[in-house]
């Protein structure tokens, strides 16, 4: 066998990158089929978490925080103000401050029972030692990279 037919049966199988982008993928679809009847995904839920618990948040921490793309967090910023959830103003260092409307909160009372179902669809399908193992990981990954979940508790 080859060096690359080997890699063609090795990578499918091994690839951290896929393995991980398969279960990004799978979860994200629970949670966004659960927040659908509310007109909300599950990014747009946690971004009115986080601006809900810290009250203003700038668009540059949103996107350290979920790693998202500046394209994918303007998009769902867009949506949100569209539908009133959100309003923004200029921080002063060419970004802009985030905060949750009336509304926003509104919204987000309306998907908690949507989001428990979807957590503990979530909990259903995997052991309680990934899910920590995972907690964990991303507690890491948040404190290298110095975003918002460093500083809940």
């Amino acid at each position: 066998m080859s060096k690359l037919d080997s890699h063609l049966v090795k990578i499918p199988h091994e690839c951290f990158a896929v393995r991980v982008h398969v279960l990004h993928r799978t979860v994200m679809n629970i949670y966004d089929d659960a927040l659908r009847p509310m007109g909300v995904r599950i990014n747009q839920v946690f971004i009115l978490v986080l601006t809900s618990r810290f009250a203003k948040v700038s668009t540059r921490e949103l996107r350290k925080t979920l790693q998202l793309d500046v394209s994918t967090l303007s998009r769902n910023l867009a949506r949100m103000k569209r539908n009133g959830w959100i309003r923004t103003s200029p921080d002063g260092e060419g970004a802009q401050l985030v905060e949750v409307t009336a509304a926003g909160t509104r919204v987000l009372k309306k998907t908690l029972k949507a989001w428990e179902g979807a957590q503990k669809e979530v909990e259903k399908l995997f052991p309680l030692e990934s899910l920590e193992h995972v907690g964990k990981m991303a507690a890491l990954l948040q404190h290298r990279s110095g975003g918002l979940l460093r500083n809940l508790k």
